[in-house]
């Protein structure tokens, strides 16, 4: 036990005469030094779609021909089971599609922020 205590202060009387560095500030990032630059920003990150199940890739590009259908392929699904339906939330508004209504060909354009989750 003796010996743990005088390491102890041996540790202690050895950093106390350590000075500390001084942190620098560091200026915030260009985008957002300039109004306009920031809001160009927060529109980019905007423009995306959202996949939530298991798949590859979580997070879509949005373009103006974007559909759900397209969304669920680049998505990559990797689930052991097919899934049984899919819902889109945009703003407030639920769409629900099932997976036999899927494959028969229900499709609907998707629009930048859209949610889709595939449920098991």
């Amino acid at each position: 036990m003796r010996v743990w205590l005088l390491v102890l202060m041996v540790v202690a009387l050895s950093t106390a005469g350590c000075k500390t560095k001084k942190v620098e500030a560091h200026p915030p990032p260009p985008a957002y030094a300039d109004p306009a630059a920031m809001q160009e920003a927060v529109r980019q990150a905007q423009m995306i779609v959202q996949v939530r199940g298991d798949v590859r890739n979580h997070v879509i590009p949005w373009s103006d021909n974007l559909t759900l259908a397209g969304a669920l392929v680049e998505a990559d699904y990797m689930g052991r089971m097919d899934p049984l339906s899919v819902t889109v939330t945009r703003v407030r508004k639920i769409y629900r599609f099932s997976a036999s209504r899927l494959l028969s060909g229900a499709d609907m354009f998707l629009e930048p922020g859209d949610v889709i989750d595939i449920h098991r």
